[in-house]
């Protein structure tokens, strides 16, 4: 039963995910119907956070661990009327992506291993500095493409760690891990040099 409901949510997830890129798509080539299409997928977001921000608290009673789905519903709303620009998307924005950015902070600072501190913390700069962009807040173009110049650095590092981790026990995880580091250098240098 348990399984189940895993598998329907997952579904319901990438479902959701799908409408939300098409209702993207539409956005960027101007065509009609593309806010009542985002406004549905985010409303399903929305309520699929919702979910399981209750799930969490129910099944176990975890006030820190309800927190970050706040933050992300946040966003959402903020993604939202950013996007229709409507009043308070700015505050919206500001509060979830502060937020988010200090969970990937905490993260880098309890995590044991060297680099997935430097990971985390490059993506909370990232985080940081979109927020800038977004607010048209000066230099940001300058500290968002830097930090994400790092940020594309490190994540090629970190797989090919876990991929060098995983050579002797499973060879398929392997390659699919040196694939991933193999993408994500070739995308490090376009980064770098486009």
């Amino acid at each position: 039963m348990q399984n189940k409901i895993i598998i329907s949510r997952n579904i319901s997830f990438v479902v959701v995910s799908s409408i939300f890129f098409v209702g993207l798509l539409f956005k960027l080539m101007h065509w009609p119907g593309a806010g009542s299409v985002l406004i549905g997928s985010m409303t399903l977001i929305i309520l699929a956070l919702f979910f399981e921000l209750v799930f969490q608290l129910k099944s176990k009673l975890e006030i820190p661990r309800a927190i970050p789905y706040l933050f992300y519903i946040l966003f959402a709303f903020g993604f939202i009327f950013k996007l229709m620009h409507w009043y308070g998307a700015n505050n919206l924005l500001i509060i979830s992506f502060s937020g988010i950015s200090v969970m990937f902070l905490k993260t880098a600072y309890s995590t044991t291993v060297k680099i997935d501190k430097i990971v985390a913390a490059s993506f909370s700069c990232v985080l940081i500095f979109s927020l800038f962009k977004i607010m048209h807040w000066p230099h940001s173009s300058f500290l968002l493409n830097w930090s994400f110049v790092i940020f594309s650095i490190l994540v090629p590092i970190r797989f090919i760690f876990i991929a060098v981790k995983l050579k002797d026990s499973s060879l398929k995880l392997f390659q699919l891990f040196a694939s991933v580091f193999v993408i994500s250098l070739i995308y490090c240098l376009m980064e770098i040099y486009l």
